[in-house]
């Protein structure tokens, strides 16, 4: 009896440690598809599944075949999409299905896009997909980025093979956006291809400037051009640059808004102001006590990011009876037990 309740005991540990860091972090629990990449799935298909206010998810936007357990899926037209249409490409490298393609634009898409660690990445196509922001440290492969005005915290975007370092931060309450654009020739090589940076400071909040990595101020300019040359023959508007390295910093104000100026108190009525009491009997009738209006509808649904999911609640609400079963009979057992010793 013993050993069946610490194997039981053990049991319930073990799923308690592996789903419930998966709930606090948001993770959606999918078994990973054969032959692809665990860490490059888990973060697309966590980015995928997000809805937006009408309850509608980012694969769905992105395909009507979309299915979160088949990769293949994820594309705008199936198994029949080819370069141009809105996907995310794989491509097989050493027997695994590395993420190769990304593209998302136009596509009116929600949250946040994680993609750091994605050595494989070749094309990233953000622009006006309305993400919250994104990231691609260590996307060492990273050829061509299009994401115009998608505003993020940090961007470091490193091609070993271009000897492309460009590091663009945000100190202080406000974001950073990288930005292309290209002036065509007839002669493509002759095609002027220029990048920029853009800084957006939070509400109530001012821009101070653009740093460089000594500290030295750059620009005070929001939008700061630091690149205008040609590329090359074929290229477009969102390739990178070789041979080249920067680091800004985008400063801005941390002071807070003023607070709207506090009203003085008034003065306290003087004794000569105050109402003489009535002699008049009063009515003996109770009034209606008042209605407390600050309590939460019991039939109200809690709005998206105010907690966990129906799917998390229910998990735990499940593996919180499990528990409750397991010291149940464990409670129990003991008293058998000891029962059986005052025999």
């Amino acid at each position: 009896m013993k050993e069946r309740l610490i194997f039981a005991a053990a049991l319930v540990m073990a799923v308690l440690t592996a789903v419930l860091p998966a709930l606090a972090e948001g993770t959606l629990v999918y078994s990973v598809p054969s032959g692809f990449d665990e860490t490059e799935y888990g973060r697309l298909v966590t980015f995928l599944e997000q809805t937006d206010d009408n309850g509608v998810k980012n694969g769905e936007k992105l395909s009507e075949y979309y299915d979160p357990e088949d990769p293949f899926t994820w594309s705008e037209y199936g198994d029949d999409s080819e370069a141009g249409d809105r996907m995310v490409y794989f491509e097989r490298i050493n027997g695994v299905y590395k993420t190769d393609w990304v593209d998302f634009w136009g596509l009116e898409l929600t949250g946040f896009l994680d993609l750091s660690g994605f050595d494989s990445l070749g094309t990233l196509m953000l622009q006006e997909c309305g993400i919250e922001g994104y990231d691609i440290e260590g996307c060492t492969r990273l050829y061509a980025l299009a994401a115009n005005d998608v505003f993020t915290k940090k961007i470091h975007w490193k091609n070993v093979n271009k000897q492309l370092d460009i590091s663009v931060d945000s100190e202080g309450c406000g974001s950073v956006s990288l930005y292309s654009s290209c002036d065509y020739a007839d002669n493509w090589e002759e095609s002027v291809t220029h990048w920029s940076v853009k800084a957006a400071a939070d509400e109530g909040h001012e821009f101070v400037g653009w740093f460089d990595g000594s500290g030295g101020l750059v620009s005070e300019d929001a939008e700061y051009e630091f690149f205008s040359g040609a590329i090359g023959i074929m290229e477009g508007p969102c390739v990178a640059p070789s041979d080249f390295s920067l680091t800004l910093t985008a400063r801005f104000t941390n002071d807070e808004p003023d607070p709207t100026d506090t009203p003085e108190p008034s003065e306290p009525p003087s004794e000569t102001d105050a109402p003489e009491p009535s002699l008049e009997p009063t009515d003996p009738t109770v009034t209606d006590a008042p209605v407390k209006t600050d309590m939460p509808d019991p039939t109200e649904t809690p709005s998206e990011g105010s907690g966990m999911s129906k799917t998390a609640v229910v998990v735990l609400i499940v593996l919180a009876a499990a528990a409750v079963v397991l010291l149940a009979a464990a409670a129990a057992a003991a008293v058998i037990i000891l029962a059986r010793k005052k025999r």
